[in-house]
């Protein structure tokens, strides 16, 4: 994996002399032959510029439990430059502009089978109504946890609901194909009756698709290689892999039907320090190495050659959340980053640039995603704020990405 350290003013093009490498978990000041070639080869490229979209969360449309006392008192400086609530059509619109302005291509916008979070779901239907919708494109993440399940008797219903959202010209499509992505695949699949059930269920999404006169759907699915049961999708524990269960698993998923994986975010939970000290904060830079690694492992350990749409994150801090409340009423503590800096965001996202050049069997449609454009409450957002009001960490997107795509074109 490549580091690049750069004036913090930035965001200048990195040159080779300030360019690490992370190797075996150590850093050395050196680039090999091949790493200087995979740089510079970008832009003798011929492939697709870099892709990336945001996770969008409507969760802020209303005032509800998801403002808790310390998100608004103690956190407050994540309230968005708007306020906090942001239920107008003209709000969603100038949304649309700022992401387009920045290099974010696509909304992923999370959408509940739920009639308690069926309020979220208007993020769409405002998308559609958007006088500029025409400047990006959209997908449906059907988070499909608990409260918000995909059932088995529900499904053909369903997939008439979607329909009209996956048809809609602004849906973002590859080769032709609308894609849909759903938050939990291991859940997905018991809750559709097992795997020959589910392939039942894709095949016939993918049937209702061709007549309506597609090539077919895109189902991609978020899962995490070191997870664990009960947050496999999540989780990121490395001493938990299981090489033969792995490969396996995402053969089962092609099979099933899913074109591509993906992850919302991965991350550690309760984690000890060597005296057995609970240690929650975590360098973001730790959190996105973590990231980074998952990102190869799914080309080291992939013979079905399934494909896989590297997710970028932008920060994790859910300590608003973090207490017993409705959304959390376990109080399970989470493992959080304070160092957040728009800075590291950059390294990352440039990494994931330079991971869909090297692995482009793997990619689909030099796509990444970032997790989050509005995640306040769990600390992961590039949306300006009242802390980020110059919007630091969306331009860190922009400038990775036109330096990725500048490469490319030379």
């Amino acid at each position: 994996m490549i580091y690049f350290k750069y004036n913090t003013n930035h965001i200048s093009e990195p040159s080779f002399g300030y360019i690490f490498i992370y190797a075996n978990r150590l850093l050395i000041h050196s680039l090999s032959l091949s790493e200087r070639k995979l740089l510079v080869g970008l832009k003798r490229s011929k492939c697709l510029n870099m892709k990336v979209g945001a996770y969008f969360w409507y969760g802020f449309s209303k005032w509800d439990e998801m403002f808790t006392d310390r998100l608004l008192n103690v956190y407050s400086d994540r309230c968005p430059t708007w306020g906090w609530v942001s239920d107008t059509q003209e709000n969603f619109e100038y949304q649309i502009d700022l992401a387009a302005d920045n290099n974010i291509s696509f909304f992923a916008i999370d959408w509940y089978n739920s009639p308690y979070m069926g309020e979220y779901n208007r993020a769409v239907d405002m998308f559609l109504k958007a006088k500029n919708a025409d400047r990006m494109e959209f997908c449906l993440m059907v988070a499909n946890h608990a409260g918000a399940e995909v059932r088995l008797n529900e499904w053909k219903p369903l997939c008439e609901k979607w329909l009209p959202y996956l048809s809609d010209p602004h849906a973002l499509k590859v080769d032709g194909k609308p894609v849909i992505i759903f938050f939990l695949v291991h859940d997905l699949e018991e809750q559709l009756g097992g795997a020959e059930s589910a392939k039942r269920c894709f095949d016939y999404l993918n049937e209702l698709m061709v007549k309506n006169g597609f090539p077919g759907i895109n189902i991609i699915g978020c899962v995490c290689p070191y997870g664990s049961p009960g947050f496999y999708e999540i989780d990121y524990h490395p001493e938990w892999f299981n090489e033969h269960k792995w490969q396996e698993d995402i053969a089962r998923y092609k099979w099933e039907g899913y074109s591509a994986l993906t992850g919302y975010n991965y991350r550690k939970f309760n984690t000890y320090d060597e005296n057995g000290k609970l240690a929650l904060s975590r360098p973001f830079s730790e959190m996105t190495m973590q990231h980074e690694d998952c990102w190869d492992v799914f080309c080291r350990y992939n013979e079905c050659g399934i494909k896989y749409i590297p997710p970028i994150l932008s920060g994790y801090d859910a300590r608003p959340w973090d207490c017993v409340w409705k959304c959390n009423p376990t109080g399970k503590r989470q493992n959080y980053c304070v160092d957040r800096k728009p800075e590291t965001l950059y390294n990352h996202a440039v990494n994931a640039g330079l991971w869909l050049e090297k692995n482009k069997k793997y990619t689909m449609d030099d796509i990444a995603i970032v997790y989050a454009w509005n995640e306040y409450g769990e600390g992961a957002y590039i949306a300006p704020t009242v802390g980020d009001p110059d919007a630091k960490y969306l331009r860190s997107i922009k400038d990775a990405v036109d330096l990725i795509n500048r490469k490319r074109k030379k």
